[in-house]
């Protein structure tokens, strides 16, 4: 968990500065059937269990819900703006769709 949220800290840092945006609070929690999550007060919610994916999805991951500051939704509109800071989006889709039961069930 403490691997998990020094990495997960470290890369939305680091993509927030990159887009521009700040995130009020990261928290890492064990949840049974989500990746992450952003509240409307800019709380993000990851995930410890998604350190265990590749990076790219890790990446997909944060850039996810980061764009969450900037749109509130999943509109087209969110997603562009997911796909500029996540060039893997749709492989890293893929994997969680395909794998991510695997690491949640661990």
């Amino acid at each position: 968990m403490r691997k998990a949220k020094k990495l997960l800290v470290k890369k939305t840092i680091a993509l927030s500065e990159e887009m521009g945006v700040k995130p009020k609070k990261i928290i890492i929690k064990d949840y049974k059937s989500k990746w992450g999550s952003c509240s409307i007060n800019a709380d993000l919610r990851y995930n410890w269990r998604i350190v265990m994916a590749p990076l790219h999805v890790v990446h997909y991951l944060v850039a996810h819900e980061l764009c969450h500051l900037l749109e509130h939704n999943h509109s087209q509109s969110f997603w562009k703006q997911v796909s500029i800071y996540c060039p893997h989006i749709k492989e890293s889709r893929i994997w969680l769709k395909k794998f991510g039961n695997n690491l949640i069930d661990l």
